[in-house]
C-alpha cells in the first residue's frame, strides 16, 4: 500500500476585526476647468444680450420721398413791438437799453477783416528737431 504523506499545516490567518473590509480610495475625480467655459461663455452672452438691448432702443424712422413734398419756404418773423412797463420807466434800465443799442451799433461797424479784431500768434519756441 501506499502510503500518505501529512500535508503541511496552514499557517493560520488573522481573524477579522469586525470593522468594514479595508477598501482602496477611489482616484479623485477630474476637475472642470469652469473659468475656460467662462471664458468663451461671457463674451457671447454679453453679445447677445446687447444685441437685444440696443436692438430694442433704436428709433424708428420712416424715410419720406423728398421728390414727393415740396420744400417749405421758411417763415420770416418779426419781433413784436415791446411796451415799456413801469419798470422799464426806471433810469437805469432805460440806460441799459440804450448802452445794448450803441453795442449793437458798434458790432454792425466793425468790419472783420480788421487786423486789430485777430486773435494773437502764439509762437512758441518748444525746441522740437
Amino acid at each position: 500500500m501506499e502510503t500518505l504523506q501529512p500535508t503541511p499545516p496552514v499557517p493560520a490567518a488573522n481573524p477579522p476585526t469586525g470593522g468594514p473590509p479595508a477598501v482602496s480610495p477611489a482616484p479623485p475625480a477630474p476637475k472642470r476647468d469652469y473659468h475656460i467655459i467662462l471664458i468663451l461663455l461671457l463674451p457671447l452672452v454679453a453679445i447677445v444680450g446687447s444685441y437685444f438691448l440696443f436692438r430694442t432702443k433704436e428709433p424708428q424712422t420712416t424715410v419720406v420721398d423728398p421728390s414727393s413734398t415740396p420744400p417749405q419756404a421758411p417763415i420770416a418773423t418779426q419781433n413784436p413791438g415791446r411796451s415799456l412797463s413801469q419798470v422799464a420807466t426806471q433810469s437805469a434800465y432805460l440806460a441799459l437799453e440804450q448802452q445794448v443799442v450803441d453795442l449793437s451799433t458798434q458790432i454792425s461797424q466793425t468790419s472783420p477783416q480788421d487786423v486789430r479784431t485777430a486773435p494773437p500768434s502764439l509762437i512758441l519756441p518748444l525746441g522740437f528737431k
